[in-house]
């Protein structure tokens, strides 16, 4: 991985953090900054071969969407 990915990688991560941080997940906010955050820090760990911690990711991302926004949400 070049060091130009790890760069955005880690800053995927770190404004993923900051949202969670900032006032926790279940904030309307704070959840949408979150969902957004950690689709693109999800993404990134994908590209960069990391993909059981995206998937990890990705699905801690669909059970707090569906919390929010309901049982029958379409995941996509």
């Amino acid at each position: 991985m070049s060091a130009v990915s790890r760069e955005l990688l880690e800053s995927h991560r770190i404004s993923y953090e900051i949202s969670l941080n900032e006032e926790g997940m279940n904030t309307e906010e704070t959840i949408i900054a979150g969902l957004k955050a950690g689709l693109k820090y999800a993404t990134g760990l994908w590209i960069a071969h990391h993909c059981i911690e995206s998937e990890w990711l990705l699905t801690q991302l669909a059970t707090i969407g569906r919390r929010v926004h309901g049982p029958d949400q379409k995941i996509q």
